[in-house]
């Protein structure tokens, strides 16, 4: 995801840490493999990643942090709309934690998500 934004000039390293990152990451070979795909494959990748997180967060919602991870995707992919209902549900999910709600609040000024 990283990668996407930086390629579309969006330096999103750092935004918002909620808490520690505790979902594995590619490793060095999975790097080197998809420096060899197509522009093409390596879109299919990162929606087939970004796809995946969105359906593991319906089923385990209660992490901060893939809601970021999902809302900042869907913005470097031009999907607004996604990034909306992604930033709604955080608000039905982590309702009872206002200090949450405020860093998501400000994370999604600091991404152009508009508010309604």
């Amino acid at each position: 995801i990283n990668e996407a934004a930086l390629a579309q000039g969006i330096d999103i390293e750092g935004r918002l840490n909620l808490a520690e990152n505790t979902q594995p990451g590619p490793s060095q070979a999975d790097i080197a493999a998809a420096e060899e795909l197509t522009p093409e494959q390596r879109q299919e990748m990162v929606m087939s990643m970004v796809n995946g997180l969105a359906e593991r967060l319906e089923t385990e919602p209660n992490d901060p942090d893939g809601w970021a991870r999902l809302m900042q995707a869907y913005m470097v992919l031009g999907q607004e709309d996604d990034a909306k209902a992604a930033y709604e549900k955080v608000g039905k999910v982590f309702a009872q934690q206002p200090e949450l709600l405020t860093r998501f609040d400000s994370l999604a000024r600091e991404i152009g998500i508009a508010a309604n």
